[in-house]
């Protein structure tokens, strides 16, 4: 088969066309995986909203029960036991289904872990400061 100029542009034009209907059909197959990715990472991060909340209402209660074993004044914590509700469905903005999205969102979710950890060491520090109050009150 003698190389010509045509054979080079007609097996160049294949693979340029190969590549395009590869990354179109990769495009098309991943977009509704990519879509439930991103709505359970807003699931996630509505969760992790929802555990803020109860983690500050007992960063709250944790500082009154500080202040009466100081004899500082208290202020009245009320007592709440139910837990906010997060519906996705009622999320107003429509997020891309890209992969930056993705990484957007678990950058999001793994600060918002490490936030909660730092939260529950402060916590375990007030734990024990009022665990000595007490042991020195006896």
């Amino acid at each position: 088969m003698e190389v010509t100029t045509k054979n080079i542009v007609i097996g160049w034009s294949i693979i340029i066309a190969s590549g395009f209907l590869g990354y179109w059909i990769g495009a098309i197959t991943n977009k509704p995986e990519l879509d439930k990715v991103i709505e359970w990472n807003t699931r996630h991060i509505q969760s992790i909203g929802v555990l803020s909340v109860t983690e500050s209402r007992n960063a709250e209660l944790l500082i009154q029960i500080q202040n009466v074993l100081n004899d500082l004044p208290v202020k009245d914590v009320p007592r709440q036991y139910d837990i906010p509700k997060f519906d996705p469905a009622e999320q107003d903005i429509e997020l891309p289904a890209t992969m930056e999205q993705v990484l957007k969102d678990q950058r999001e979710i793994d600060t918002s872990i490490r936030s909660f950890s730092v939260q529950n060491l402060f916590q375990a520090d007030a734990l024990h400061s009022i665990l000595d109050k007490i042991k020195d009150k006896e």
